[in-house]
């Protein structure tokens, strides 16, 4: 219905009136008056967070931590803002921070680096397990140059609180345990967290298991499969030995496990904790195809696909943390850490061998806080590090390197 000029020109001031109606309601409820001045904006900053890292831009703790926690660490944090999962399966998934990953991305345990080989290739998992997580901190922008030159794309720390930095007043705990029909997952994890007197003592674990994922059809595509057959790769008495309804290399199974000691005194705390885990998963999609050679002739064999490969990793790790309030007159905190990580893994091909990589590394940091110099709070330190890391086998891609 097609309204007359007149009645058209009256509906205008009462349109009008609705929108300035409701746009003042708008305006009240965000808090600013009707002379468009706000009542009141607070900002709030500081240098270092309280026994974390510096100005977090997002973190998860509690209820929020419990509700995002996946299987690995990116996709733990995959829903915040920025942030993405480099996922090469179920079992490896590192944080990518504004399109950044790799090196340019620093996991830290405790701020401390993970120290493992998860930056030399995407399917090289991180070993710091969310699900013994107290909380996990996100660092973008500037700031994360305090924790080293490489890391510009940001830096992601895991609280783990395996040192502990007091004494708890009563014995606590927690227990968690997560299933799911597809792949039989099952995962449980716990931690204790007690102490007497001047001295506190942390334990925890993690168990995961899976098997691999069952999937509706082929696990190759149609493209993919024609394509094959265009070329010859795939004959008649092969297609049944194709991959179907599950996803071949998606299972995993990981056991973890922590025990931490401290001394808390009235002016700081000196502790140490050891973990360690073991762990095997799959690397869905990553399979190699051979060519053999009769005698003087190469002939280009009809390719098989091959069983994904299985990585099968070893890890211990030590902590040390001291720290000390008022260590001299104007500076409030002297912060001292350090880690060892000794790793291990080797990618099992279905014909037996494969590639072992091993890294032997560790870190060390000294932060000692001002309260005020010229007007400015701040913290003044040093970090000290070393890794020996070697790739070794058929398909090494990397020469072995120690830096400093």
């Amino acid at each position: 219905m097609v309204l007359p000029a007149k009645a058209r020109s009256q509906t205008k001031p009462f349109l009008v009136a609705l929108f300035l109606l409701l746009l003042g309601s708008v305006v009240q409820g965000a808090g600013i008056e009707a002379d468009g001045l706000i009542e009141e904006v607070v900002v709030e900053a500081h240098p270092l967070s309280e026994g974390g890292v510096a100005q977090p831009t997002a973190s998860l703790f509690g209820t929020a931590l419990e509700r995002a926690q996946e299987g690995t660490l990116g996709d733990t944090l995959r829903n915040i803002a920025g942030v993405n999962s480099a996922s090469f399966g179920p079992a490896v998934g590192r944080p990518v921070i504004r399109g950044l990953g790799g090196a340019r991305v620093k996991i830290m345990q405790d701020r401390v680096d993970s120290l493992d080989v998860s930056v030399s290739s995407p399917d090289h998992g991180a070993m710091v397990d969310p699900f013994i997580a107290q909380g996990v901190e996100v660092l973008k922008g500037p700031a994360s140059l305090i924790y080293g030159t490489g890391a510009i794309g940001g830096v992601v720390n895991v609280v783990t609180n395996r040192i502990p930095s007091e004494v708890p007043e009563q014995l606590e705990g927690k227990v968690e345990v997560r299933g799911s029909d597809n792949a039989d997952r099952r995962s449980a994890s716990g931690r204790i967290d007690g102490g007497s007197g001047n001295f506190a003592f942390h334990l925890d674990g993690a168990y995961r298991d899976a098997d691999e994922y069952d999937i509706p059809g082929f696990a190759e595509s149609a493209a993919q499969r024609a394509l094959e057959e265009a070329e010859g790769e795939e004959g008649e008495e092969e297609e049944e030995e194709e991959a179907f309804g599950v996803l071949p290399g998606s299972q995993a199974e990981s056991q973890e496990g922590a025990i931490g000691l401290s001394y808390v005194g009235e002016r700081g705390f000196l502790g140490f904790s050891v973990s360690t885990r073991d762990a095997k998963y799959g690397l869905p999609g990553h399979s190699h195809h051979h060519h053999h050679e009769e005698g003087e002739e190469e002939e280009e064999e009809e390719e098989e696909e091959e069983a994904p490969p299985v990585l099968d990793l070893e890890m211990t790790r030590f902590d040390i943390e001291g720290e000390l309030l008022d260590p001299v007159r104007g500076f409030e905190r002297l912060n001292f850490r350090f880690g060892y990580n000794d790793y291990e893994h080797t990618e099992v091909e279905e014909e037996g061998g494969g590639t072992t990589f091993s890294s032997e590394a560790w870190e060390s940091r000294l932060e000692l806080s001002y309260e005020s110099f010229l007007g400015f709070q701040g913290v003044l330190g040093a970090q000290l590090g070393n890794r020996e890391f070697s790739a070794l086998g058929e398909e090494a891609f990397v020469s072995p390197v120690d830096s400093e």
